[in-house]
């Protein structure tokens, strides 16, 4: 036991880090959140692991984010502010964190506007997110984004630059092309934001972070069921989990009756009529049986939305078929690397609660980081 834990902290070093396998006892936990934080940015939500809820475990995943960035201060997962960023210092953009939520399995409970829709260039915005603490217990963050795009509001102006890119101090209003498309998305830019700010809050993200510290990567622990795929009664719970998107579509089975695939129902052997007894001339007509006591039903299995499914693809948004396309891509993708029961862990891990069809786009793009970093940590 003390090997294998010296062998797995071994994988931590200055410049890189690979994620060890799921931890399932708190003291182990502990330990390798301590180690790992030494060269890596760990987004534990407690400092002292003090439970891991049962029959499941921990999973550490990795997430690198490129802290790259243009001369005018954009990059493709982080930006450069110059109103709170010093040489050196970036922040983490929309795409850094959609990796981050992908990643924690992060859960939008609900979305809604607080404004009266009175004016359309002003909207408030409300999001909830969850995510699942090691305990088992959700934990919730309500955040908010107030998006005032009205004539003279600040958001309508922009920083002056002179001839060198320098900025002058002075505010300029937003040209007439650039303020229209801004107020035409003011929804799902505020939305978007909301979520932003939420993640933010979730993790305790800092404002910025310099470029040595993103080159260490990100931890983002996970909590994960801890089943035997070997012990039949752990295998029906797999297979109920695999299930879980028909049981969405059509409810839970009553009576404790099985869902029967159609592969199933062609398997059976076909029944030979002939073998039947003849009924009987005159039937006699039977008593009223007494009426049987049934067990309570049994909760469905929570969704899985993976893999997608063709009826998925063609019932999906066009605003986020081409995301959910990739997704589909990137699951083929892993059945051709994989054996059948590492894929079928793969998509119980991510897929739990995921439902491409009311998914926002960040998640969506969360998935595929998420995706792409399990596949490469499987097959190394």
């Amino acid at each position: 036991m003390e090997a294998s834990r010296k062998d797995k902290l071994a994988t931590v070093s200055a410049g890189a880090i690979a994620a060890p396998r799921p931890i399932a006892a708190v003291e182990e936990l502990s330990r390798t959140l301590e180690q790992m934080s030494k060269s890596a940015n760990v987004l534990s939500p407690i400092a002292a692991v003090d439970s891991i809820m049962a029959l499941h475990q921990v999973s550490l995943r990795i997430v690198k984010v490129d802290g790259t960035t243009d001369a005018n201060g954009n990059g493709p997962e982080c930006y450069r502010d110059p109103r709170f960023c010093k040489a050196g210092e970036v922040a983490l953009g929309k795409n850094a964190l959609a990796k981050i939520m992908g990643a924690a399995g992060v859960q939008i409970v609900s979305r809604r506007r607080l404004d009266d829709h009175s004016n359309p260039y002003y909207c408030e915005v409300e999001v909830v997110l969850a995510m699942q603490d090691f305990d088992g217990t959700y934990r919730q963050i309500i955040a908010t984004k107030e998006m005032d795009l009205r004539a003279g509001a600040p958001e309508t102006m922009k920083p002056e630059k002179d001839g060198q890119g320098t900025k002058t101090g002075r505010l300029v209003a937003y040209d007439d092309s650039a303020l229209a498309d801004k107020r035409r998305h003011i929804q799902s830019h505020a939305e978007t934001k909301a979520i932003e700010r939420g993640i933010r809050l979730l993790f305790s993200l800092r404002q910025k972070y310099s470029l040595e510290d993103l080159k260490k990567p990100f931890v983002v622990p996970k909590l994960v069921g801890n089943l035997d795929p070997n012990d039949p009664g752990d295998r029906e719970a797999l297979r109920q989990h695999a299930l879980g998107n028909q049981m969405a579509l059509y409810g839970p089975q009553r009576n404790g009756r099985q869902v029967r695939t159609l592969k199933a129902v062609n398997e059976e052997e076909p029944i030979d009529l002939g073998m039947m007894p003849e009924a009987p001339a005159m039937p006699v007509a039977p008593s009223a049986p007494l009426e049987p006591e049934l067990p309570p039903e049994e909760p469905a299995a929570p969704p899985c939305g993976l893999p997608i499914t063709q009826v998925m693809l063609e019932a999906v948004d066009p605003t986020r078929a081409r995301h959910v396309q990739a997704i589909a891509k990137w699951v083929e993708h892993a059945a051709k690397r994989m054996p059948p029961d590492a894929l079928e862990a793969l998509c119980l891990k991510l897929g739990t609660g995921f439902d491409p069809l009311s998914a926002p786009v960040t998640e969506l793009e969360g998935m595929i980081g998420a995706l792409k970093a399990e596949i490469a940590r499987v097959t190394g």
